[in-house]
C-alpha cells in the first residue's frame, strides 16, 4: 500500500514539475500581425529590427486574401512570441511610432501546447503512406471556391508563375447558429460540424505532405481595419502551389466541404495565401 502511495505521489510530482517547466517556456504574449509598409519600403521580416524584442514563429510575404470580408492589402504577416509582457507592449508602441509602417492589423493569439502541434504533424505524416487515402478526381475550381468574389484570385494563384512553397492562413469564426446539413433536427455545435470536415480534410492534407505551422485560439483583435473576432487560427504549409491545388480541388475534401461551410461564418472568417520566408519552411517537407 505504501509503495502504491509513493508511486502515485512520485507521478503527481513529476506532472507538477513538467507543467511548471512547460508554463515557464510558453510565451507571455503571442500575436499575429499583418503589416503594410510605406510606399517603396518593405524590409524583410527575419532581418527587421522591429521584431528584435520577440521571437518569430512564422513570417511570410505578399499575402493575398481569398475569403471573408475584404480587409485590405498587406505586405507581410508574422506570428511573434514575447517572453515578457513589457516586450510586447514595447513592440506595439514601436509599431505605432514606426515611420515605415503605414498600418497594421494585430491579433493576440494563444498557441496550442507544443506537444499538441507535434502530435498533429506526427499524425499527418502517418497519412503519407496510407494506401486507403485517395484524393479522388479534381473538382472544377468554380464549384469549390466558397465566395465567388474571390474566384479570380484563386484562379490567378493556380495559373500564376509562383509555384514554390505556400502557406494558407486560416482565421476562423464559428457559426453562431449552425445547421447540420445531414440532419435538420440535429443539435450539433459549430465546432462538431467543422470537425466532420476537418477529419476528412486532414487525411488528404497529410497524404499530400502538408503540415501545420502554427495553431491556436484567437484571444482578441487589438487593432485592425475593423475590429472583429475570430475563434481559431491555423497556418497550413504546402510543399508547392501544385500540391495545394490538388488538395483544394480533391473530391475527398470537397465532399466534406458542406460541413465546413455549416460550421463557419463565411463573412467573419478570413483566408489568405502567403509566400513563406525560408526560416518558416519546415526542414522535413
Amino acid at each position: 500500500m505504501r509503495i502504491t502511495v509513493r508511486i502515485a505521489l512520485a507521478v503527481v510530482t513529476v506532472l507538477i514539475i513538467a507543467f511548471a517547466i512547460r508554463s515557464f517556456m510558453l510565451p507571455a504574449r503571442s500575436v499575429a500581425v499583418f503589416i503594410a509598409f510605406d510606399e517603396g519600403i518593405r524590409p524583410s521580416a527575419p532581418t527587421n529590427p522591429l521584431f528584435s524584442t520577440g521571437e518569430l514563429r512564422f513570417a511570410g510575404y505578399d499575402p493575398v486574401q481569398l475569403g471573408g470580408t475584404d480587409l485590405g492589402v498587406w505586405d507581410e504577416v508574422v506570428i511573434i512570441d514575447f517572453d515578457r509582457t513589457a516586450d510586447y507592449e514595447a513592440f506595439v508602441d514601436e509599431l505605432d511610432r514606426s515611420s515605415i509602417v503605414a498600418r497594421y492589423h494585430l491579433l493576440r493569439v494563444r498557441p496550442e501546447p507544443p506537444e499538441l502541434l507535434l502530435f498533429t504533424n506526427w499524425r499527418l505524416r502517418g497519412f503519407r503512406d496510407d494506401p486507403s487515402i485517395e484524393p479522388g478526381e479534381s473538382v472544377p475550381i468554380a464549384d469549390v471556391v466558397p465566395d465567388a468574389t474571390y474566384l479570380d484570385r484563386w484562379q490567378a494563384l493556380f495559373d500564376g508563375e509562383y509555384r514554390d512553397e505556400i502557406v494558407m492562413l486560416n482565421l476562423l469564426r464559428h457559426a453562431e447558429v449552425p445547421e447540420d446539413p445531414a440532419n435538420e433536427a440535429s443539435d450539433a455545435s459549430a465546432e462538431e460540424l467543422y470537425a466532420r470536415y476537418s477529419d476528412r480534410a486532414t487525411r488528404v492534407l497529410g497524404k499530400l505532405g502538408g503540415q501545420i505551422l502554427v495553431l491556436g485560439s484567437v484571444e482578441n483583435v487589438v487593432k485592425g481595419p475593423t475590429l472583429r473576432h475570430y475563434d481559431v487560427y491555423a497556418f497550413v504549409f504546402y510543399p508547392s502551389v501544385d500540391i495545394f491545388e490538388v488538395m483544394f480541388t480533391a473530391k475527398e475534401r470537397v465532399d466534406a466541404q458542406v460541413y465546413q461551410r455549416a460550421g463557419l461564418s463565411g463573412e467573419q472568417s478570413a483566408g489568405y495565401w502567403v509566400k513563406p520566408y525560408p526560416d518558416s519552411i519546415p526542414i522535413d517537407h
